[in-house]
């Protein structure tokens, strides 16, 4: 029997060892204006009185600073309540079944009406009758949707020490753009970062240039029956015109995770967007307090330029101009009895971060260009799609359905301006003659000093048709001034190309008149001697 005591008293030594440090106290630490009147203190004398209610939750009683203050928590309805984060929970007991419940408050003072806020349950053990053995849960409460928090801790015979909440609302962090801050800021608090990571995509998206990475977060306490919660980046420098916010996760008529574009704004140094809890943005698309986001201000590579087949597809080709993210395309072809044709994609949506860009093509029809008036210019319905999918800034594939032909085309930049060390001008882009020109351009690709035009207008049948001029000279008196350029015109005829197998051998080409192209900032005067006919043009830059 001694031996069996002894034993007997052993084993209960050992059960009521990881006890011997359990402490039960409340804290609280109440912002002025906080309604509940409990204010700021911590006391571990009074009676505690903790018990299992009826959201399957922790209630506890606290009669040491009268009147009594009840502490009260939940998870949501039918759920176990186990130890973690419960955000945005509502007021206990009335919280709908869709969100935890939680109420602290003091009796003799009116109690919430509305709440908002958060806890985290650390520490959470039952008897064996049912009854609680230890627990232990932080919280921030805000009454009314009042900014005023009242925060503390709930220890019942707990090891788990309590240490003040941190809040953080805005964070450091270093990017290849140099440093940057990202905050967030909502209607109610609190709204603040739980996690946040901003991570290099220098290499993975090559043609996408991220300046600042990618940058993820994961913001608690943002409850949406408050509005959508404002996160800002503040840059070193503005951020470049024509920048798209791209994002990669789920969204509420696509639950697979994609790339897809969140609209911000700007104000000086600063961009910022709105994202509303279970809304687009959130990764997670749950209304539960938490907004998850994964992405990155993204810029394009420079894509404008003369794009080809190849040698082996000597003939046709494509200019893409660019204004930031937008790109217009004209694909300069052949007709099926191989008369020069051209088909516009005047814009376009991206897909994934600048690696596709998909748009309608159009065919127009006007009056020739020596006789031009817009009036009789009709750009009509789309007759197909393109997609042009870059694989990097120097490589693409162009896909393309025309009527009820379909083909691809693999592409790269064409090589047509020798280098050299001039400091030139950029004319490069897409011109027109405004309104009074409307339906027909210029495409002037530019490469180091030397222009690759294609008029692309009408012929007396009212079809499209281009004529070329691939390179010429500056004829400046100064020869450093590079402001007017002449070069010859050509008129091409070769295979045919929708839908076809396209022969180089088959390309013919004929010097059919002049153009001369004067330059000033923005706006040109272009002098032509084409097909017998003489004008001049006056034309600005295209805006699109």
């Amino acid at each position: 029997m001694k031996r069996f005591g002894a034993l007997a008293a052993s084993l209960l030594l050992l059960c009521l060892s990881p006890l011997a440090s359990a402490a039960t106290f409340v804290t609280f630490a109440a912002d002025p204006g906080d309604p509940t009147g409990i204010g700021s203190f911590t006391s571990g004398a009074g009676t505690f009185t903790v018990s299992v209610n009826a959201r399957g939750g922790v209630s506890v009683v606290f009669d040491g600073a009268p009147p009594n203050i009840h502490l009260d928590f939940g998870p949501m309805a039918g759920h176990r309540f186990d130890p973690g984060r419960y955000e945005i929970p509502q007021a206990f007991p009335a919280a709908i079944a869709s969100r935890p419940a939680m109420e602290v408050w003091r009796e003799a003072n009116p109690r919430c009406s509305t709440l908002t806020g958060r806890f985290n349950v650390v520490d959470l053990t039952y008897n064996f009758d049912g009854s609680i053995a230890s627990f232990g849960a932080d919280f921030e409460q805000h009454c009314n949707a009042g900014a005023p928090a009242l925060r503390g801790g709930i220890r019942f015979n707990s090891a788990i020490p309590y240490a003040p909440p941190t809040f953080s609302t805005a964070v450091s962090g270093d990017t290849a753009g140099g440093p940057v801050v990202l905050s967030v800021s909502a209607a109610t608090l609190p709204c603040d970062f739980r996690e946040t990571q901003f991570i290099d995509a220098s290499e993975s998206l090559p043609v996408a240039r991220f300046p600042y990475g990618i940058f993820a977060f994961i913001a608690a306490g943002c409850d949406p029956g408050y509005g959508a919660a404002t996160f800002s980046l503040d840059l070193p420098e503005p951020l470049p015109e024509g920048a798209l916010f791209w994002k990669y996760g789920p969204t509420p008529d696509n639950i697979g995770a994609h790339w897809y574009t969140l609209p911000y704004t700007t104000s000086g140094n600063t961009v910022s967007f709105v994202i509303q809890d279970g809304g687009l943005g959130d990764d997670d698309l749950t209304q539960n307090g938490v907004i998850s986001s994964y992405g990155g201000f993204s810029l394009p590579s420079k894509l404008q330029d003369m794009w080809w087949g190849g040698p082996a597809e000597n003939g046709w080709g494509m200019s893409i101009a660019q204004h930031g993210s937008v790109l217009f395309s004209v694909i300069y072809a052949y007709d099926a009895d191989g008369s020069p044709i051209w088909f516009v994609m005047p814009g376009g949506t991206w897909e994934g971060p600048l690696t596709s860009y998909t748009g309608p093509i159009y065919r127009p029809q006007g009056p020739p260009f020596y006789a031009y008036n817009p009036y009789e210019f009709a750009i009509g319905a789309p007759v197909g799609t393109a997609t042009i999918a870059f694989s990097d800034a120097d490589h693409a594939k162009l896909s393309y359905t025309i009527g009820n032909s379909s083909g691809e085309k693999e592409i790269t930049r064409q090589l047509f301006g020798p280098p050299d060390d001039a400091e030139n001008a950029d004319f490069g882009d897409m011109w027109w003659g405004d309104e009074q020109l409307k339906g027909e351009g210029f495409s002037v690709m530019q490469q180091y000093s030397t222009l690759f035009t294609v008029w692309f207008t009408y012929d007396s049948s009212r079809m499209p048709r281009w004529y070329v001029v691939p390179g010429g000279s500056w004829v400046d008196l100064d020869p450093n001034a590079h402001r007017t350029y002449a070069g010859t015109f050509y008129r091409t005829h070769g295979s045919p190309w929708v839908g076809r197998s396209y022969d180089p051998s088959q390309l013919q080409v004929t010097p059919v008149g002049t153009l001369q192209m004067h330059f000033d900032g923005d706006a040109a005067v272009f002098d032509y001697v084409l097909e017998g006919h003489a004008g001049r043009l006056n034309l600005v830059r295209q805006p699109f």
